[in-house]
């Protein structure tokens, strides 16, 4: 049977940022554009570029905030989470999972951002860490469930209930013989 375990919502700080930038950036170019132009815009037309420009925008918003899951069947970790899945088989778990604080988690922390969205109070995507290992972040701030794998990536994940994710990949870990 999969579980279903949602993910932490982004702070705050993060939705205003992604807000200005989702609609600040078109209409200030739009506007910008508009003033230098040389020639006279019908209203309508104008009413058409901006809707144009924020559509893609509020899709984009939508999109990276309300897709925010962990599923785990029993045999497979699945997070899904803005633009980005990552799949990981029970198997490739390895027994150091725990709940960390971002800035004290194995590999030194983060370093650099090599496909995700970073923004303050909200970081998902891929990352490299500062020992070169890439990690796979669905990150909010605070503690959150630290997964190393025997794989090319572990998973730092910021669940709201990080220790029942922890607690089922545990026991489905001692179901299986005890390979944990």
């Amino acid at each position: 049977m999969k579980e279903v375990f949602p993910l932490a919502k982004p702070s705050s700080k993060a939705i205003l940022v992604l807000l200005l930038l989702g609609i600040a950036v078109p209409v200030g170019t739009l506007f910008t554009a508009l003033a230098v132009s040389k020639s006279s815009v019908n209203h309508t037309v104008i009413g058409l570029i901006l809707f144009a420009a924020i559509l893609p925008s509020a899709i984009i918003f939508w999109t990276s905030f309300a897709r925010r899951t962990v599923e785990f069947d029993g045999h497979e970790l699945m997070v899904k989470t803005a633009f980005y899945t990552a799949k990981i088989s029970r198997d490739s778990i390895l027994p150091e999972m725990a709940i960390v604080n971002a800035a004290h988690f194995p590999g030194g922390g983060i370093a650099t951002r090599t496909n995700g969205i970073g923004l303050p109070g909200y970081q998902v995507g891929w990352f490299s860490l500062k020992n070169g290992r890439t990690v796979f972040l669905a990150y909010t701030g605070g503690n959150a469930l630290f997964i190393p794998t025997n794989t090319s990536f572990d998973l730092l994940l910021d669940a709201n209930d990080a220790n029942a994710l922890l607690e089922k990949l545990k026991s489905t870990a001692k179901n299986r013989g005890g390979q944990d």
